[in-house]
């Protein structure tokens, strides 16, 4: 797993304010032309699955959106997924979450889709209400922002699974953290240790944060010690 540093230190509070520009997709990602079928998972409001989430004038808001899953009791598999980026004015972002609090996927701007999984790997979907943490960010706003963003998943059906199974982590978050008065470039740690006598493949690592963070690095010991750097850069 890679390892997380996280520096801090103050910042004018203006972020999340404005327009978020999303950048083209130049990284050579492609849609998959396989996908048996598609599904969009998005945001709503009180009015139904169809109506957007309504954000007031100078709100934050962290509301959970539940949305009962689109294949049904069906056993599906991911194979990718892209945002749907409805109102960027107004959303900071996302995290789809299984019926059982297992982390899925998430969106922050800058993301617009999946790292290429290989070949040979998916992404099992579960069944049931899935749930949606969406983070908006109105206080700058003189009038209230509609948005019903979300994702489109592109999936595999059970005869066409394909045969390892890709997973998201989060153990390496850390949530709750204590920045003393007028610190300045604090450091924040976290690591895991992976056991067992398998390989495990790390297909992303994702750096994400909000106010105050102004650099992250990312990092894997491998057992013979070498030190591969995933992610070493200033945190915008």
């Amino acid at each position: 797993m890679p390892g997380r540093r996280q520096a801090l230190r103050p910042v004018a509070d203006a972020a999340c304010a404005g327009q978020v520009a999303e950048p083209a997709e130049t990284d050579g990602w492609t849609w998959p032309t396989n996908c048996d079928a598609t599904y969009k998972v998005l945001s709503h409001g009180t009015g139904g699955a169809t109506s957007p989430y309504v954000v007031a004038a100078g709100q934050e808001l962290h509301p959970n959106v539940t949305v009962a899953a689109p294949w049904g009791n069906e056993e599906v598999q991911m194979i990718a997924w892209r945002a749907i980026t409805d109102n960027p004015k107004v959303l900071h972002h996302w995290i789809l979450y299984g019926p059982s609090g297992e982390h899925i996927v998430g969106w922050s701007p800058g993301k617009m889709h999946n790292a290429p999984m290989p070949n040979d790997v998916g992404m099992h979907l579960p069944t049931g209400q899935l749930r949606r943490n969406m983070h908006y960010n109105n206080l700058q706003g003189s009038t209230e922002g509609n948005d019903n963003s979300g994702l489109e998943i592109c999936a595999l059906k059970k005869a066409n699974f394909r045969p390892k199974t890709a997973a998201t982590a989060t153990n390496l978050s850390q949530f709750l953290i204590n920045i003393p008065a007028k610190a300045m470039d604090m450091p924040v740690t976290g690591s895991c240790t992976v056991g067992g006598t398998q390989p495990v493949t790390i297909i992303s690592a994702s750096p994400h944060a909000h106010k105050l963070a102004h650099h992250m690095k990312f990092s894997v010991t491998k057992a013979g010690g070498e030190t591969v750097v995933m992610h070493d850069a200033d945190f915008n």
